[in-house]
């Protein structure tokens, strides 16, 4: 039978962003729908293929008033204004059209300030993304507040091409609030797209565009706001609609809409006592992912309790477990890192960490790690082999932690394949190694007693490899647990060895399997 080992690593000098999960918000129920309603941007969030989504903004709600159909702001703390309110079904433009917006609340940074527009849109999908055909196509008046310029776009396969510039007069009612109005008439032909009564640049092109779409004329009509102004402001109200400027009315609707929570904020450090001594303050929930990072050079498979199946395809692998903001620890109270492997048969890998103003990863916090280093106690039962890689980050890392990077090397094709049993960060060595120990049902241990505390210098300012450097592309998550699952398929162990690593010196801890 091949010997079953179970080491501890201990390296000294061992490695940001959030990610929220969003979906397209949805209209509440009400005995009288209204026609319009908002969405997120699709470009304010990152899909992921498996479905879960970085928002970059959250969505507002919504509300019909007297003055029409009314935003309900999110916080936009640490982020900017960013969404399109839209018709809920599609309308037949021939029929002629007519709306009118306010801008309740916005913020200006100048002509030479943040970037700011306001958009009108006329568009087969309600997926509006100016710019990806992934998101349907359509025409658009891209606004530049406060100057009244309007650039007429037409979508093609690629991108939007300018179609020439609309110079608009802006107008204001009497509380000095702007007021922009669209108006599209047809005369059984072609179209006529006017905003504030001037008529948009491009309409050959634009009637060309929209009849090989739709050639009934029904389309979503909507507008969307942006404002690059972070924690800004952004409100609009829809007051008047119709089918042409004389027999338009306020919109009216008993449906609303709360505002999304902004999950962009990021939640105060937690006090480390609320975690309870011996668990960990974070485990990777491997029921939220099932998704590689990187290249696609590695793929993670959920096995449940946490634990991952990686399959690998390149000499270097990596992934990134990412901090959500709503979870906020400081690494100093835990500055110990821990993944348990099973069936890893390669030499080792890389690490980076970050924490505090350390937010993306860097050489300047980038380790290597040795999996098969020093000798141990080898224990015959069973085909598995276990490794416990604990990485101590004492008086390296402080501050919130953001997020880690482990990678691995890959030195064998045909050891391309191992489980993650756990990953989660602890307060010391010796709660690292006793977690391993208790989840693998292994007793009488003997755990190290102090750990290094000053990195190998080589180590520290290593320049990462082009691999290494690279940033990711799709995050995971994370989700907190207080106490470790009791079935899995990392769990076959019932006797293991530790070879604790402590700088190039290593020391053997001999364990006695449960009986």
């Amino acid at each position: 039978m091949k010997a079953k080992r179970f080491s501890a690593l201990l390296c000294c000098a061992v490695t940001v962003l959030s990610l929220m999960t969003g979906l397209f918000t949805a209209v509440g129920a009400a005995d009288i729908r209204g026609d319009w309603t908002v969405y997120r941007t699709p470009s304010s969030y990152i899909p992921n293929e498996d479905g879960s989504e970085k928002v970059v903004a959250p969505c507002p709600g919504y509300e019909y008033t007297d003055d029409g159909f009314s935003i309900l702001a999110p916080s936009w703390k640490d982020c900017t204004p960013f969404y399109t309110i839209q018709t809920i079904d599609k309308i037949c433009l021939q029929d002629g059209f007519y709306m009118q917006f306010r801008v309740d609340n916005y913020s200006y940074a100048g002509d030479n300030g943040a970037d700011h527009w306001l958009a009108f849109s006329i568009w087969d999908s309600q997926n509006l993304n100016p710019g990806s055909t992934k998101y349907g196509q359509g025409w658009i008046g891209l606004m530049y507040p406060l100057t009244g310029d309007v650039y007429s776009h037409v979508s093609n396969t690629t991108a939007f091409a300018s179609k020439g510039k609309s110079d608009i007069e802006s107008v204001k009612d009497e509380e000095g609030r702007e007021l922009f109005e669209l108006e599209v008439t047809y005369d059984g032909t072609d179209y006529a797209i006017s905003i504030n009564g001037v008529t948009v640049a491009g309409l050959a092109d634009v009637n060309a565009h929209l009849d090989s779409l739709n050639k009934n004329g029904d389309f979503y009509v909507g507008v969307t706001l942006y404002t690059g102004v972070r924690n800004g402001a952004g409100d609009l109200t829809i007051t008047q609609s119709g089918t042409s400027k004389d027999s338009a009315t306020v919109p009216q609707g008993a449906d609303s809409l709360e505002p999304e929570a902004n999950n962009l904020v990021i939640a105060d450090i937690a006090d480390p006592s609320t975690v309870p001594e011996g668990t960990p303050a974070m485990l990777w929930n491997s029921e939220l992912v099932s998704k590689t990072a990187g290249e696609s050079n590695m793929v993670l498979s959920p096995m449940g309790d946490n634990a991952y199946h990686c399959l690998a395809s390149e000499s270097t692998c990596e992934f990134r477990w990412v901090i959500p903001n709503s979870m906020s620890y400081d690494g100093a109270d835990f500055p110990v890192f821990t993944m348990l492997l099973r069936n890893y048969l390669n030499d080792g890998g890389h690490f980076f960490y970050c924490a505090g103003d350390e937010l993306v990863p860097s050489g300047s916090a980038r380790l290597t790690w040795n999996a098969h280093t020093g000798d141990g106690d080898i224990v015959d039962i069973g085909d598995d082999e276990y490794i416990i890689v604990v990485i101590d980050l004492t008086n390296l890392w402080s501050g919130r932690i953001h997020q880690v990077v482990p990678g691995f090397s890959l030195n064998d094709p045909d050891y391309n394949e191992w489980d993650i049993c756990y990953m989660g960060f602890f307060r010391t060595i010796d709660e690292a190694v006793n977690y391993g120990y208790d989840y693998l049902g292994v007793d009488e241990t003997e755990a190290p007693t102090e750990a290094p505390t000053d990195a190998p210098t080589e180590e520290a300012t290593e320049a990462p490899t082009e691999d290494a450097t690279e940033a990711p592309t799709d995050p995971v998550t994370s989700a907190p647990e207080t106490e470790p699952p009791k079935s899995s398929g990392c769990r076959s162990a019932v006797g293991m060895s530790a070879v604790v690593l402590m700088m190039a010196a290593a020391a053997g801890v001999a364990l006695r399997k449960r009986s």
